[in-house]
């Protein structure tokens, strides 16, 4: 990493030999840029400032003013933009993290004058919009202009011809608002507040998401020890890892049982996988990164005495962001 002027990062990234001094370029893969292809591309991150002729590597001058390292994502993720949700995870930008409204009703619509003619919105918790609807029998297209005089959201026709509103900021609700003569149950709208479907909260900002892989996975039992492990009643551990065989413990029985005891009976047959006590809790670790591990259901299991939930468990993708 290169800092340069006013605090603007100007970071070395993999690239063409084509690429040149002056190029704006956006992230294409773990950690490499790549040339816009068209004027008002997706995903800008800089301009390329140092470029030796027939080189692989640049170095992009970028808006942003930090690179963090080791963030971790919420979902499945592919090269680009990102926006932040609960607990500071990262998720990939998609038109679906703005917030949307969908009437549940398709066309044709009837509309009747100053009876179900009427829509109330807010945007953001801005002031309300309100809007008139045309009287008669409607289509969605016809429905959908006459929103054209609203602000900060857009409204469309979707292909089974329903009326759509979207947010156009990543930080703004829809609230479908009560209203006199309201034509919600002609529509199919809810009084309520939508907020980002796929995005817990407010997003932080969008910028360039490098992928930097999967890391390796880390399940813990949810309760500390010591334990008490019933003998042929609670007493059984099943667990499979990634495209490997179910794998079944006889965990040690006992009312004092500690996650070190239990480390090193699961230890002396496991495969690809560590226990250990972390604290007082027994702790899976996966040797390999990119393998998940799955608790498996079993008779007599000691998965509630331990805090263990029956399941998969998908290894995290760790991320580089540049934030602003």
């Amino acid at each position: 990493m290169i800092q340069s002027r006013a605090d603007v990062l100007a970071i070395e990234f993999n690239c063409a030999n084509t690429v040149r001094v002056g190029d704006v370029v956006k992230i294409s893969a773990d950690n490499a840029v790549a040339v816009l292809s068209s004027t008002g591309a997706d995903m800008p991150v800089g301009t390329v400032v140092q470029h030796t002729e027939g080189a692989t590597k640049c170095v992009v001058a970028t808006r942003f003013r930090e690179r963090r390292s080791n963030r971790i994502a919420a979902t499945a993720l592919a090269v680009g933009r990102f926006v932040w949700g609960l607990l500071s995870k990262v998720y990939g930008y998609t038109a679906d993290a703005y917030a949307t409204v969908t009437t549940t009703n398709a066309q044709n619509y009837t509309i009747v004058l100053d009876t179900s003619d009427k829509v109330k919105l807010s945007i953001g918790g801005g002031a309300s919009q309100t809007f008139t609807l045309t009287a008669g029998t409607r289509t969605a297209a016809q429905v959908v202009a006459d929103f054209a005089a609203g602000t900060g959201f857009v409204a469309s026709e979707t292909a089974d011809h329903k009326v759509k509103f979207t947010a156009d900021d990543l930080q703004n609700s829809i609230e479908v608002e009560a209203v006199t003569n309201d034509a919600y149950t002609v529509l199919g709208l809810t009084v309520q507040e939508y907020t980002q479907p796929t995005v817990s909260s407010p997003s932080q900002g969008v910028a360039g998401l490098v992928i930097k892989g999967t890391q390796p996975l880390v399940v813990s039992g949810g309760v500390p020890g010591p334990f008490t492990i019933g003998d042929g009643a609670s007493d059984a551990f099943k667990v499979k890892l990634t495209g490997g065989e179910s794998q079944t413990f006889d965990l040690d029985a006992g009312s004092a049982v500690t996650a070190t005891t239990l480390a090193a009976t699961i230890n002396a047959t496991a495969t690809v996988f560590v226990a250990s006590d972390v604290n007082g809790y027994l702790v899976l670790t996966v040797a390999i990164s990119g393998v998940g591990l799955e608790i498996e259901t079993v008779a007599n299991n000691a998965y509630s005495v331990l805090g263990f939930d029956v399941g998969e468990n998908a290894p995290p993708m760790a991320v580089e962001t540049l934030e602003l």
